[in-house]
């Protein structure tokens, strides 16, 4: 659907922030670029979305190269969504209703059809019962789905998302992943970048990791952090349950979460074997 071909792109300082870049947004559902500061991750989701033009290469979309006429953009941008790293940026309507109906307010979309998605996307980010609360008002956390429900009210077929978890305390952090599960169960595809292995370990099925504004290795994410070679030269940790399957042999959970729920369950049934034995 969305790919770049030995994508460069050089900063008007000279600084060249992407070197060759290619990835292929069909290689999963849910795709994470993962680097350290400086690798090129936000530069390269900018043009993904053609907020900047590169320097070399070709980003496609559809098997078309993306066209930088200003028209086509404004089409382009209905397929395709940004979730930035500093959500105070991203919001600025002082009513949250306003700020999440901007977008389809700027399309000449009807008013009925308008308030149908922003409810949806109100209620799929879980903040109804903010509607009528001022945005100055909102949590960091809180501003964050907001701004993820502006992107949900457009119903684009992908979303990037730069550093979605960043800052969150855990119960925003819950709800930010309950988000993208339904998102991806809807079909839309996520490309994302952050600092949080767990949260890439247990989310993407495919990673690209960049480093000096290249690819350094691309694969499988449960295969990507099995290369500790890579992620070291990428100033990356290995996620915590590769650690376990490395040291434990603790194998098929993608998270900490799940692994617990196995283990309750697997208590469930002791037990259950237990009372029914004791009763023969």
């Amino acid at each position: 659907m969305i790919k770049t071909e030995n994508l460069t792109y050089q900063y008007p300082d000279g600084t060249t922030a992407l070197k060759g870049v290619s990835i292929d947004g069909s290689r999963g559902n849910c795709i994470a670029l993962i680097g350290e500061n400086g690798a090129g991750k936000s530069t390269l989701m900018s043009a993904l979305i053609g907020l900047l033009k590169p320097t070399g290469g070709t980003v496609f979309f559809k098997d078309q190269p993306l066209s930088y006429q200003k028209k086509k953009l404004y089409e382009f941008r209905k397929s395709i969504g940004l979730v930035i790293q500093e959500s105070d940026k991203q919001v600025f309507y002082s009513g949250i209703y306003d700020d999440v109906a901007f977008a389809l307010r700027n399309m000449g979309m009807a008013a009925e059809q308008i308030d149908q998605r922003v409810q949806a996307a109100m209620e799929a980010t879980g903040i109804t019962q903010l509607a009528d609360r001022p945005v100055h008002y909102l949590s960091y956390g809180q501003k964050k789905r907001v701004a993820m429900a502006g992107v949900l009210a457009v119903e684009p077929e992908i979303i990037l998302m730069d550093e979605p978890t960043l800052g969150l305390d855990p119960k925003s952090k819950a709800g930010v992943k309950a988000i993208i599960e339904g998102a991806l169960a809807k079909g839309i595809k996520i490309i994302l970048s952050s600092h949080d292995m767990d949260f890439i370990y247990e989310f993407c099925d495919y990673t690209y990791v960049l480093h000096h504004g290249g690819v350094l290795v691309e694969g499988e994410t449960t295969d990507v952090f099995k290369n500790t070679e890579a992620l070291e030269t990428a100033s990356l940790e290995q996620a915590t349950m590769t650690r376990l399957e490395q040291c434990l042999g603790i194998k098929g959970f993608r998270s900490i979460a799940a692994l617990e729920e196995a283990i309750r369950n697997q208590k469930k049934e002791v037990q259950t074997d237990e009372t029914g034995s004791s009763g023969h």
